[in-house]
Formats: structure tokens, sequence, C-alpha cells
């Protein structure tokens, strides 16, 4: 039998969790913040394909492309509590003849590590290190891939760096080039910068490239969403679908997600929002057009969603730079392209109150 404390105690333990639920279910459903940022001082020149972290309250952006394919291969800070911009200007130059870069930023190592296409078509990895204002080239080991990166995934328990896919212009008969997609997963070490192409067991997404990666820390496991590639019979495709990649196990899962019904995309970006354990979506393109909507997936329940906000009607952009801010609970955009080919270096921040 219980006694009158403990009947009083689990009475109130009961009514603080209905509120919790309650306050979330609220929280899903009220409109959220998406607004330009108001900048100080000159930034990043008009970009796409550029790539986003964040630092101690900063957003770090790296290279892109910019009008006539110029490819600076330069650095910027965002002070997210002055909203300043500043160059960082590494004592040994910026980074030379590259294109689309993406990569991680390693926290306890305080360094940027950057995948980076360059201009003849090689992948180069380089990291740069804050502490010591200084580019690092290397030139990993083991069966590094040959091809355009899709945005990879840190994980910590590996300590690696993983993606899925990716794509290359080959001409093996030397009459055409042609677009070929890979289906490939790879971890690169960060410890030692080994690469590995992973042995993956059962059924495997479809060959691809620009789609959406993100780290789930519950499963532990990386989760992709839609991209460009082929189908089964050759043909190119652009997808809708997600997959799980269980990081322990090597093994990768089709997610049947519910919900909304989500138009196939490919040039999107995406953030993990720890605070709603959710998977943001924003932007891409696809054979209609560009995509003008917010997109949620629900990780608990694997359900899609619209983030319901006053979206404006002329941001419809493809190949943006984004980032989580976990200080003040935001996802943060930079960069893009417009329809018209109009490239942008505006920052948007995504805030669900």
């Amino acid at each position: 039998m219980f006694s009158k404390r403990k009947l009083a105690l689990l009475v109130v333990l009961c009514f603080a969790v209905s509120l919790s639920f309650v306050w979330a279910e609220k929280n899903k459903n009220q409109l959220a913040t998406f607004s330009e940022m108001t900048t100080k001082k000159a930034g990043p020149q008009p970009r796409v394909l550029s790539a986003a972290f964040f630092r101690k309250n900063q957003m770090i952006i790296f290279g892109g492309v910019l009008e006539m394919l110029n490819s600076p291969g330069d650095l910027w800070a965002l002070d997210l509590k002055t909203k300043e911009w500043s160059q960082i200007k590494p004592i040994n130059g910026n980074l030379k003849k590259i294109g689309k870069s993406v990569g991680i930023y390693e926290e306890k190592r305080d360094r940027l590590v950057v995948l980076s296409l360059k201009v003849s078509g090689e992948v180069q990895t380089n990291w740069y290190s804050f502490s010591e204002n200084k580019w690092n080239s290397v030139a990993p080991a083991g069966d590094a891939p040959k091809m355009v990166i899709s945005t990879p995934i840190y994980d910590p328990k590996a300590d690696s760096m993983v993606f899925l896919g990716g794509s290359a212009w080959v001409n093996p008969d030397n009459t055409r080039y042609r677009m070929v997609y890979y289906g490939d997963t790879y971890a690169l070490s960060l410890k030692d910068f080994k690469w590995k192409k992973l042995a993956i067991k059962g059924e495997t997404p479809l060959p691809r490239n620009q789609h959406a990666q993100i780290y789930d820390p519950k499963t532990h496991s990386m989760l992709i969403f839609g991209g460009i590639g082929t189908d089964k019979t050759g043909m190119e495709k652009i997808f809708n679908d997600v997959w799980a990649f269980d990081l322990a196990k090597a093994k990768w899962k089709k997610i049947e997600a519910k919900g909304v019904a989500v138009e196939p995309r490919f040039a999107h970006c995406s953030v993990y929002d720890p605070t709603m354990r959710r998977m943001i979506v924003f932007g891409g393109t696809a054979r209609k057009g560009k995509q003008v909507d917010l997109l949620a997936l629900d990780l608990e329940t694997y359900t899609w969603s619209r983030v319901k906000t006053k979206l404006p009607v002329a941001l419809q952009l493809a190949d943006t730079a984004a980032t989580w801010d976990p200080i003040a609970n935001r996802a943060l955009f930079f960069g893009g392209i417009q329809p018209g080919r109009m490239l942008m270096n505006s920052v948007w921040e995504l805030v669900q109150k």
C-alpha cells in the first residue's frame, strides 16, 4: 500500500510528465521563426558548395565556388553574439584550386578536417588547426575514394569521418565523359588518416550523390535522405528515400518513413536537431525546380512533417551550407544558389520556440 506521502509524490510526478508531453507537442505545432540574420562587416562573397561548421559560438564557413567557377579556398568566421564577420587568414595561405568542399569540425582537437574536390578531379584531404592558424595537407593511406564527396558525419565512437556515395565524370573509352554515381560507404580514421571502404552486410542504398546525411547519437547511426543517382537499370533518378546505417554493425536499413508526402530532391542540406530529436531538411532541387519547404523527420517515429513557418516565397536555394548552433538551439544556413543562377551569401536562422 502507498503512504499518503508516496501517493502525493506519484501524483506530482505524473503531472510533471504529462506537462512535458503537452509542452513537447505544443512546441512541435508552434510556428517557427525563419528569418535572415542581419550581419555586420563585409563577409564571404556569394557562393555555393561551401561547408559550414559550429565552433565556440561561431559559424565557420570554408571554401565554395564563386561566379566564373572561382574557388578561393578561404575561411570565414561569423561571431554569433556580435553578428560580425571576420576572415581567418592562415599563416600558410588559403587552399588553392579546389571546388566543392565538405568536412567536419573536431572539438577535442579544435580543427577542421575537410575533403575538397580539386580542379584536376582528385579528392584532397586537409586539416586546419585553429591553435596554429595553419592548413595541413595529408595523403591518407588505404582505399581512398576518387569521386565527388557527399557531406560526411563524425562517428565519435570510432573517431572517424563516414559518408555514403558520390559521383564523378568518367571517360573510360576516350570518347565522351559521363556522370557515374557510386554507392560505397567509406570511413576515414581521424587518428591516423587512413581510408577504409566498409564491407557492408545486406541491402544497401542505390548509388547517389548530393543527398543529406546526419549522425543520430541515440541509435549510433548515420541517416541519409534523397539525392540524385541511378536506379537498378542504370537510369538517372532523384530519390526521396530514407536509410539508416548502423555504425557498429556496418549494416544499412531502409526506413519506411510516414507522414506528409516528400518530393524527391537533391542538393538540399540538413542538420540534426537534438532538442526535438529530428532531422531538419531545407531546399534543394527537383525535376520541377527548386524546393522551398522546410521538412522535419521525427527520429522517434520516423514521421515527416513540414516545419510551420512563414517561409519567404523568394527564398529558393540549393547547395546551401548548414550547421546547428547548440547554444541558441537553432539551425543556421549560409549561401546557396537561387533560380536564375544567382549566388547568395546571406545567413538564415531557424528557431523553434
